[in-house]
């Protein structure tokens, strides 16, 4: 299968590895690194650790970077990341450690779109409270109503658009009244066919 790939993968833009399960992650992430042209990577239930995420990180061509069902190795270790200029939309589906998401997070320094899915809003004002970048747009995928301490879930100043989905829409209007959000306008937007609500200033 690695053969296979290293014929094609100078040439491909768009990787997914779905439900591959990845015990030597160092093969399969250099020959990735060894692509000029990849914009976007997606893995599903891959094997992590510090080496393959930089070899991610050194994408200098990647743009959007997904990851669902990740396996780490040793995930309360300290991690060294570098940093990446060129990706631009996370999009995390499944709960990682958070020793390992922040400074995953931290590395990502010209981020623009935060997509994330999964966390309680306690967890995400933990998240928000470390993270260094500002970025334009964070689009949070949870069923959880927007009532509980909307103000707390995260430091406003460093986001200029919310996106939520999956939320109530008897919660959509009572953003106003939050503290936080009082300045920032409230509307509706369609995508994929389906309505969501948008925060923006």
């Amino acid at each position: 299968m690695l053969n296979t790939l290293n014929c094609y993968l100078p040439t491909l833009t768009n990787l997914e590895f779905s439900k591959l399960y990845i015990y030597e992650p160092t093969s399969i992430f250099n020959l990735i690194s060894y692509n000029p042209q990849l914009t976007s990577l997606s893995l599903t239930y891959a094997y992590l650790n510090q080496n393959s995420l930089n070899l991610i990180l050194s994408l200098m061509s990647l743009k959007y970077f997904k990851i669902t069902y990740a396996f780490y190795e040793n995930p309360m270790q300290e991690l060294n990341l570098i940093s990446n200029s060129s990706i631009k939309h996370f999009n995390l589906t499944c709960k990682i450690s958070f020793s390992i998401l922040i400074p995953l997070l931290n590395s990502l320094i010209n981020l623009k779109t935060l997509e994330i899915s999964g966390y309680r809003w306690h967890a995400l004002n933990l998240i928000f409270s470390n993270f260094n970048n500002f970025i334009d747009r964070i689009e949070l995928n949870n069923k959880y109503r927007l009532a509980r301490s909307l103000d707390d879930l995260v430091p406003t100043s460093c986001f200029k658009e919310i996106m939520y989905r999956k939320v109530c829409t008897y919660d959509w209007y009572t953003i106003g009244s939050f503290e936080g959000f009082k300045n920032w306008k409230v509307s509706s937007v369609s995508e994929d066919g389906k309505e969501y609500l948008l925060v923006h200033k």
